[in-house]
């Protein structure tokens, strides 16, 4: 394959082309259309990006970019591909995997793009090289559905902010290339801007080859005060999503080892936006937008099967001992009690269009500064979801080898082929007013309307009982103060509601006696409740100019929070049918913390530290499916006391770095990231040791030749820490023979089931940027 281009904005230089212009982070979102407020009058803890910094980190991802830089936000990594990375804030999560419950909004230019069927959110591919800011709100309910713990808001680049070409060519271990090339120019009252990038990855386990091109492209129109883009984004990738490994296998194999494989995931999305910015008055303003997105995904996902060889059968497979089923037995004469393999296959296919309104005025109150923003925002979705799944054999590679023509097709044991069609629409109406009483003392106030109609419809004929009509509604308000202590420092509070409706995914998949492959199969269903959070915050902040060692800006902020949601959805395994699940609600549970960060910033230094604890706990005593824990009872649940940790939230994240000028063309750069330990997702009842925590340690260079030329190198994970990254229970007995429970010669087998995600090794890259 020929050398693929990706987003990587190497280390600028401080004598660094000047046509490119990076437009300083002044406002923070408040709204999904761009109306905005100092960072110093927002009630809530807000965090920034900028290209600027994007460039330095130089990732391929922006989820790594915000795991190194900014408070609370972690990356997990539950498919295992370099390229597939959840991003966690606050104890939420927005992740590209099918069936996990998303707990953040993410919007690009004015849309949102989590995803129509999940509310999964692709990060892979938005280019990163194209991202002017980006911004992380909390405790703002005005961005709609998932903003529990807040929203990730993206702002991209066009030809007004950005003029230049820029080609970036970098490669290094895994036999990784990473390529961008962007392209802006500005000509009289048009402006024009393209990005193209794409990462190619053999990855640092088996199977591990990961892909992705995406690109960006945006044409802006100027006059009167007038503002009309009409933007393109599309992307494409091929995943190897090797996903956890049994921690004795990594014992055995190294930390290469997968589990079951062939597992692989290729997804492409395209979207097209058209936005105007209209100034009515001096003191009135309208953001609209309307978008189409057009997304697909197959998923292939090799397992251990609930089916196995048995004599009982009498040619049929059997899916208990003594138990035949009325499957045929696809290679007969195989050991009694033989495991089996199964390919599970899925594919979606969803078309979302959508629009949003909104006025912005600004007229004074009686004297009194005012802002008050009012919107309304329609999204629909349409999906067209279908899998299946075929028989195979289980050999001591764990390579699923396929029987042709061996589809399973069981309902008794709610394995069949699935045909479904979902329609999903999203109302939003909303306000937000923000009122200065004196030049120090602000009140904002505001709400929002979310209503969501679902509709899930059975297109197989053999399964009525997916039909469906579902309908979630709810106002949820916010309102906060925030005070001057001095014009550069301030302090607020605040409190909100969110809601976030079940997905069309969730709902169809939420019976524990019709339990359903997570992301593959669905059944029918009894109702699932809405999840509403409550959320206190309060904090301080500033952007202060210090005459330390040398004079520079210091910006800091310190915030508590805390968030209880109520009727949580959680995802579970099925005790009864081997790599099966459903989703349920999952009482109340408790999130509530700190965030602290400061950045100090000279003519030659740009230092950063950031620390969080978070509290993550259920407040609900329940009975939750969990068959591979060992502590769980004859009927494979466990007990939940209030108290009991979430898993997969680490208490403690810790982060410091720098960007040092050495001389006038090189620069050099490192952060060290921390997290503390967290507990494998099917022991919430906290049984068993948690996974440990673990550091890594950043490393960067650039030296740049010319004004054209510049030369960089990173090292990422330089200690060669592997830490877990995820971790889960999996099910032993899957491997063993089905009918006495030993060990099948020559197949894996293990007592222990813990499985883990470890974390990317020692990594060295090396680039060259050109700029004109």
């Amino acid at each position: 394959m020929a050398p693929a281009l990706l987003a990587s904005t190497p280390l600028l230089a401080q004598t660094a082309s000047p046509t490119i212009q990076l437009a300083p982070v002044e406002v923070v979102a408040t709204s999904p259309l761009g109306a905005g407020q100092s960072t110093l009058n927002v009630p809530s803890e807000t965090q920034s990006l900028d290209a600027q910094q994007i460039g330095d980190l130089n990732q391929s991802t922006i989820t790594e970019d915000m795991a190194r830089r900014t408070p609370g936000v972690s990356t997990t990594n539950a498919s295992g591909s370099p390229l597939s990375q959840s991003l966690d804030f606050r104890g939420q999560t927005a992740s590209p995997v099918p069936g996990t419950p998303q707990g953040l909004s993410v919007y690009m230019n004015g849309v949102r793009i989590n995803e129509s069927y999940g509310d999964i959110v692709n990060w892979d591919l938005i280019p990163t090289t194209a991202i002017e800011t980006a911004q992380i709100v909390t405790g703002n309910p005005i961005f709609g559905l998932n903003a529990l713990a807040g929203a990730v808001v993206m702002n991209m680049k066009n030809g007004f902010t950005w003029q230049g070409t820029e080609i970036n060519l970098q490669g290094g271990t895994d036999y990784t290339t990473q390529d961008s090339l962007q392209y802006g120019l500005k000509k009289g009252d048009w402006a024009y801007y393209v990005a193209i990038e794409g990462v190619r990855s053999n990855g640092f386990r088996y199977y591990g080859q990961s892909d992705v091109e995406r690109a960006y492209g945006d044409v802006g129109y100027r006059a009167n005060g007038n503002e009309v883009h009409l933007s393109m984004t599309g992307g494409a990738d091929g995943l190897g999503v090797a996903s956890s490994t049994p921690v004795d296998l990594i014992a055995q194999q190294g930390y290469a080892a997968i589990w079951t494989n062939p597992q692989t995931t290729t997804t492409s999305a395209e979207m097209i936006t058209l936005s105007d910015v209209s100034n009515i008055s001096s003191t009135l303003t309208f953001n609209g937008n309307v978008y189409f997105r057009n997304y697909a995904q197959a998923h292939v996902d090799g397992n251990a099967s609930q089916f196995f060889h048995c004599a009982a059968g009498g040619g049929y497979l059997c899916n208990a001992p003594g138990s035949p089923t009325t499957i045929v037995d696809p290679a007969p004469g195989q050991p009694n009690g033989q495991p089996m393999g199964e390919i599970d296959r899925n594919w979606t296919a969803t078309k979302t269009i959508g629009t949003t309104a909104q006025l912005t005025d600004t007229d004074q109150i009686l004297g009194h500064k005012n802002s008050i923003t009012a919107g309304v925002s329609v999204d629909n979705g349409w999906t067209h979801f279908g899998g299946d799944s075929q028989l195979g054999s289980l050999p001591s590679s764990l390579t699923i080898g396929q029987y042709p023509g061996a589809y399973i097709n069981y309902p008794q044991s709610d394995v069949s082929p699935v045909n479904l069609s979902a329609q999903n629409t999203y109302l939003g109406i909303y306000v937000l007013d923000d009122f200065n009483v004196t030049d120090r003392l602000a009140l904002h106030a505001g709400a929002r309307f979310n209503d969501a109609f679902i509709n899930l419809t059975d297109l197989s004929g053999t399964n009525p009982n997916l039909n469906a009509n579902n309908n979630f509604n709810r106002i949820n308000p916010v309102a906060g103060v925030t005070f001057k202590i001095t014009p550069d420092i301030s302090a607020y509070a605040s409190y909100s509601e969110a809601n976030r409706a079940p997905t069309p995914l969730e709902l169809g998949c939420a019976s524990p006696t019709q339990p359903c492959m997570i992301d593959n199969f669905l059944a029918a269903d009894p109702p699932l409740k809405q999840i509403v959070s409550r959320t206190v915050e309060t904090g301080l902040k500033g952007s202060n100019h210090v005459d330390w060692l040398r004079p520079g800006q210091l910006d800091w902020s310190v915030s508590a929070y805390r968030t209880e949601n109520f009727n949580d959805i959680y995802s579970v395994p099925s005790p009864t049918v081997i790599g099966f699940g459903y989703y349920t609600n999952a009482g109340d549970t408790l999130r509530q913390g700190v965030d602290a960060g400061a950045t100090y910033t000279t003519g030659r230094w740009d230092v950063y530290a950031n620390y969080s604890y978070i509290q993550a706990v259920f407040l609900t005593p329940l009975a939750l499916s969990s068959p591979y824990n060992p502590s769980a009872d004859a009927s494979g649940n466990i007990q939940v006391l209030p108290g009991n940790n979430l898993p997969g939230i680490p208490h403690h994240k810790f982060k410091i770095g720098f960007d040092y000028t050495l001389v006038p063309n090189w620069k050099v750069g490192a952060d060290l990231v921390y997290r503390s330990s967290q507990y494998y997702f099917g022991d919430e009842n906290n049984s068993m040791a948690p996974m440990a925590g673990f550091a890594t340690v950043n490393l960067r260079t650039s030296y740049q030749i010319n004004k054209n030329f510049q030369v960089y190198g990173l090292i990422n994970n330089a200690l060669d820490s592997r830490g877990a990254v995820f971790g889960a229970l999996y099910n032993t007995a899957s491997t063993t023979n089905q009918i006495t429970g030993n060990p099948v010669p020559g197949l894996f087998a293990s007592n222990n089931p813990r499985s883990i995600t470890i974390s990317a090794p020692f990594e060295a890259f090396a680039g060259v940027k050109m700029t004109f």
